[in-house]
């Protein structure tokens, strides 16, 4: 229980971003084949990507041992800091900060912190993780860079579909917009040499700024024969004209070691 409580604090960083508002129904019909290109030049006119932004989130996280729903708070300054706030029936259990290049978080259960950079997230989902990844989960975008001239486009399931034109021997990565809004609403990164599978499923969409973005969003973990769940829902996010983020490790928490 508690190891599965210390990972969960650390997955939960990977979570998306929305900002409040009214919902954007989405209503599919017969669709058009479009192009790659097409397809990410929509995908870009609503993108949006906030300097400042603040949400309170609700995740429940289910692995080899369910974790009661843990609450946080979410502040981001674009392209420099992620910070995090986990509390349990109103008390602080820990926190986050990530920054580009270094990932620092403690909790105070078995008061123990990390200190370091991102070898631990991407030992865990299986590839190599960095900051504008991260970042771009939260707001709702593909997390590896979309190439049109290396995306193959097509129907499947009323959504546009997008992989790759060569299947790499290691990994393969697809993507599923939506036929409507042209957001992302699935993803999903297969390591075909570990037999892991992590798949990004976001929900339905709110609108600011004439901009889109997801509701909440679960993600999916696979390893063999073990299946996590994170799932995620937001409430009163805003867009900041600037942000704190308080960070301090408290004094004689014990260093969690990477073997």
């Amino acid at each position: 229980m508690v190891k599965a409580y210390k990972q969960s604090i650390v997955i939960l960083f990977f979570l998306s971003l929305f900002i409040s508002c009214k919902s954007a129904k989405v209503d599919h019909g017969n669709i058009a084949y479009l192009s790659t290109k097409t397809i990410l030049k929509k995908n870009k006119e609503l993108k949006f990507t906030p300097d400042y932004l603040k949400s309170n989130l609700t995740v429940k996280y289910k692995g080899k041992a369910d974790i009661p729903t843990l609450n946080a708070a979410l502040r981001i300054a674009k392209d420099s800091v992620i910070w995090i706030s986990f509390s349990k029936l109103g008390f602080p259990v820990g926190k986050m900060l990530i920054e580009p290049n270094r990932v620092r978080f403690y909790e105070k259960l078995n008061q123990s912190y990390f200190d370091g950079d991102f070898e631990l997230i991407s030992n865990w989902m299986g590839t190599n993780f960095d900051f504008n990844m991260v970042q771009n989960l939260f707001y709702g975008e593909a997390l590896f860079e979309l190439k049109k001239n290396q995306l193959l486009s097509e129907i499947d399931q009323n959504s546009y579909k997008l992989s790759a034109k060569q299947k790499g021997d290691v990994f393969q990565l697809f993507y599923w917009f939506d036929s409507v809004y042209f957001k992302l609403k699935k993803e999903e990164v297969l390591h075909l040499g570990k037999s892991q599978k992590l798949t990004i499923l976001y929900k339905d969409f709110q609108k600011i700024n004439e901009s889109l973005f997801p509701k909440g969003f679960v993600i999916e973990a696979k390893e063999k024969e073990n299946t996590t769940l994170i799932d995620v829902q937001y409430k009163n996010t805003s867009q900041m004209n600037t942000l704190k983020f308080p960070f301090s490790i408290p004094k004689n928490y014990k260093k969690i070691e990477l073997k």
